[in-house]
């Protein structure tokens, strides 16, 4: 009875049941497809998440790295501006009362002006030179790590490519401050030693030898470029052998792969706007440091007047102030090292190579 009942219910509502047991059923296969979908999905997140991670920590091992090297290198510019702006050996000879009295402190003039020139400059390139080496050399043993083939670049190869850093703080350095003493020289020959400068003269004088620079790097380079003030690209060849770096046919691909990368990205919008951002606030800092001297030396910066002979051990302080014995502890440096932008730029650099 129960059952005949059963069954004549279930041949009223027979449409009623399909489409409770369709919908049921799509509602588990729903279910089933969507957790299984969430998921991977999770497990996607888990594995990216862990993958960027991974990648942060080798970059901040990168950027580690390349703060000793940077440090390591600072020592060697030092070494070049004392070496070949030596104002110590004129300072002894003055001190025993040669008849060329007047020469020498001619020299020492140039010497000190183009010190504070180089400090400025010097600096803020090789950190952003190693910057952009450490991130592509990075990237490219963190991609090394992933790679379940053969190594993109061999050992010897990164050797190699490490070493073309030497050039920035050898012949590199050296042809620039040939050019910057020449640019000194220029545009400081009218000031005699007795001359009297403002605070506000002195700025100028040296933001005009800071722009003048740049602009003779530009003739010097290529006759053909722009004037744009702002342009930077003169100074990768006082960064990297560019010669070496473009006419190496036979050079062997792991390399010559590095290199064309380099001078791309050096050559980049992005990294020369960078480049200026440094430099910029390198002098600022520099100009700081001599705003505190100036201040020490006339006890005014609106009205007081200093001849240049007593700007000259001023700016001298100035650069040794920043390349002194301990080079890790001048603020300047500690600005370059932390530079917020250069560092984005390393670590998109760093991921894109990886990648």
């Amino acid at each position: 009875m129960v059952f005949s009942g059963l069954c004549s219910f279930c041949k009223r509502h027979k449409w009623k049941l399909a489409t409770v047991s369709i919908v049921c059923t799509g509602g588990y296969v729903g279910y089933k497809c969507l957790r299984g979908w969430l998921e991977k999905y999770r497990d996607e997140q888990t594995t990216a998440q862990m993958e960027s991670l991974r990648m942060l920590q080798s970059f901040e091992t990168n950027m580690s790295t390349c703060n000793n090297m940077i440090i390591s290198l600072l020592q060697e510019v030092r070494s070049a501006v004392n070496e070949q702006l030596n104002s110590k050996k004129i300072t002894a000879s003055l001190k025993s009362k040669p008849t060329n009295k007047v020469e020498l402190w001619n020299e020492l003039k140039i010497i000190s002006f183009a010190q504070y020139l180089v400090v400025g400059y010097a600096c803020s390139m090789l950190v952003v030179f190693l910057r952009v080496q450490m991130s592509i050399l990075g990237g490219v043993m963190c991609h090394n790590n992933d790679s379940e083939i053969d190594p993109v670049i061999s050992e010897d190869t990164e050797k190699k490519f490490l070493s073309i850093a030497q050039y920035n703080v050898t012949k590199g350095i050296a042809k620039f401050i040939e050019v910057a003493k020449r640019v000194v020289v220029s545009e400081t020959d009218r000031y005699s030693l007795k001359h009297s400068l403002s605070h506000n003269e002195l700025c100028g004088l040296l933001g005009t030898l800071q722009k003048q620079l740049l602009t003779s790097l530009l003739t010097i380079v290529d006759s053909s470029s722009s004037d744009d003030e702002q342009d930077m690209t003169p100074l990768i060849n006082f960064m990297i052998d560019k010669d070496k770096a473009t006419t190496t046919p036979t050079a062997e691909p792991q390399y010559q792969m590095l290199m064309d990368v380099t001078l791309d990205i050096l050559e980049s919008k992005e990294c020369q706007y960078i480049l200026k951002h440094t430099i910029n606030g390198s002098f600022s800092q520099l100009s700081s440091i001599m705003t505190n001297g100036f201040l020490s030396a006339s006890q005014s910066l609106s009205t007081a007047n200093v001849p240049v002979a007593r700007v000259i051990p001023l700016l001298s302080d100035v650069a040794h102030s920043v390349l002194g014995d301990n080079v890790v502890e001048s603020y300047m440096v500690q600005e370059l090292l932390s530079h917020n932008q250069l560092r984005l730029l390393s670590y998109n650099i760093f991921e894109a190579v990886a990648n």
